[in-house]
């Protein structure tokens, strides 16, 4: 299997099906083991990523969300500032600091001013 997931690959409802039911481990082992044959959209890029980092699992956590600010960094200004956001804190938690080279390029992007979008995303 290439490309994005299928939506209907039975691992794929399972590891979903565990995330439903906050099954947080089950459902990171789930996505773990679809995502490296079929690459997760961004819906499920976003579950694998709270499944990893409700189990404690720092490092994949910052990875996934790597992947996903990438992913969504044209296409959703307002999900890779929320994302970006998460870097950062999980970063500075750790007793990292964020890449400078990662808030430039939100700041380089910037957001439309839109009253109808929440300040802290602004």
């Amino acid at each position: 299997m290439t490309g994005v997931a299928r939506e209907t690959s039975p691992e794929l409802l399972r590891a979903r099906e565990a995330y439903a039911q906050r099954a947080w481990d089950d459902a990171y082992q789930l996505f773990a083991a679809v995502d490296p044959g079929s690459p997760l959209g961004r819906e499920d890029l976003v579950k694998y990523s709270w499944a990893a980092g409700l189990t404690g699992r720092d490092r994949e956590l910052l990875s996934i969300l790597e992947r996903l600010y990438q992913m969504v960094l044209d296409d959703d200004p307002q999900l890779a500032a929320r994302v970006g956001f998460w870097l950062g804190y999980r970063l500075t938690g750790l007793g990292g600091a964020p890449a400078p080279t990662r808030g430039k390029a939100v700041r380089d992007r910037g957001l439309p001013a839109d009253p109808a979008v929440d300040a802290p995303a602004r």
